[in-house]
């Protein structure tokens, strides 16, 4: 990878978060997150915090546990981030605590609606986003390899794994490291590694009171911790040196994702048992001219695409579609 760094020292640092900022990020990340093929990590991307993200997550280090046993309060809560994590994490809960019943109902009855809203929001994120980089043949070429890796990926089908502690920590340390990579989500990636319905079902299983389901649990959560703690160091080591080809990449990576949260689909290609439930994935299909879901999806389309683009514009106020409508007006 070549050096990418704009020649301003600050390029690559993004405007501190106000509270209000960060938890409607975090609610934005939950509606994200309860959506199967949409990643929170691109809401954090999409909306200025990524970074702040990368480095709280980061902020959990030798450097903590050496001001907690000092009693250096103060210190540690500013070493850690806190009170964006506080603010952030709270949308994010309250998010998925409103929205989960909704998102589940629309998944189950009116799944192509839903769908074109965030492919709608997530094409006008990519606009977005590439407004925002200093393009040269470099970053496109880092563009392309991360859209082409998303591209294939959740067009891959999910692979029969065994049951056991072992593969528990795998799933646990890829599928944590997918929930901050923008693109893609950790759920999808645990049926990618035919994980979902034994990590669900132990959660399950311990919930009525069996423990014989931290078996599965500790290694999951023990491989989460490790993978969140180290891909967090990649990705801010990446930021430092290479900020423009890693930012073009990640960008590519939110394309190359496109094709899971496509609204329209075809045949069925693979099914896949989870807990009672049976689910279906179906191949990507261009939309019958005649059905009635159509011009209703392509109007929530447009709506998803005027809400993130009016997001962030009054965010950054340099969002590249209102600039232009601005100009012509």
């Amino acid at each position: 990878m070549s050096e990418s760094r704009s020649p301003s020292d600050d390029h690559n640092v993004e405007p501190e978060p106000s509270a209000p900022w960060s938890f409607f990020t975090g609610m934005c990340m939950g509606a994200a997150d309860v959506v199967p093929g949409v990643s929170g990590g691109t809401m954090a991307f999409i909306m200025g915090v990524y970074r702040h993200l990368i480095d709280a997550v980061k902020s959990f280090d030798v450097e903590l546990v050496r001001l907690l046993l000092q009693r250096k309060i103060k210190e540690s809560v500013a070493h850690t981030h806190l009170p964006f994590l506080a603010a952030l994490g709270s949308g994010i809960v309250l998010s998925v605590l409103v929205l989960s019943g909704g998102v589940e109902w629309a998944l189950e009855h009116q799944r192509v609606l839903l769908f074109a809203f965030f492919f709608g929001l997530v094409c006008a994120s990519v606009i977005s986003l590439a407004s925002k980089i200093e393009w040269n043949v470099a970053e496109l070429i880092w563009f392309a390899l991360g859209a082409a890796a998303a591209w294939v990926i959740v067009g891959m089908l999910a692979t029969p794994t065994p049951d056991a502690p072992w593969m528990a920590f795998v799933a646990g340390s890829i599928g944590i490291t997918a929930m901050i990579l923008p693109g893609i989500s950790g759920s999808f990636i645990l049926l990618l590694l035919g994980q979902y319905a034994n990590v669900i079902g132990a959660i399950n299983d311990l919930k009525g009171g069996d423990l014989q389901a931290l078996v599965t649990l500790v290694p999951f959560g023990l491989g989460m911790v490790v993978g969140i703690m180290l891909f967090s160091r990649l990705l801010s080591w990446l930021l430092d040196r290479f900020y423009l080809a890693t930012v073009a990449t990640m960008t590519g990576f939110i394309t190359g994702s496109l094709r899971k949260i496509w609204p329209f689909k075809g045949d069925v290609i693979q099914s896949l048992q989870k807990e009672d439930e049976l689910i279906e994935i179906r191949a990507n299909a261009l939309p019958d001219l005649e059905t009635p879901q159509l011009w209703p999806a392509i109007g929530l389309a447009v709506v998803g695409f005027i809400a993130i683009t009016l997001i962030d514009h009054a965010h950054s106020k340099e969002n590249p579609i209102v600039k232009l409508v601005a100009r012509r007006n």
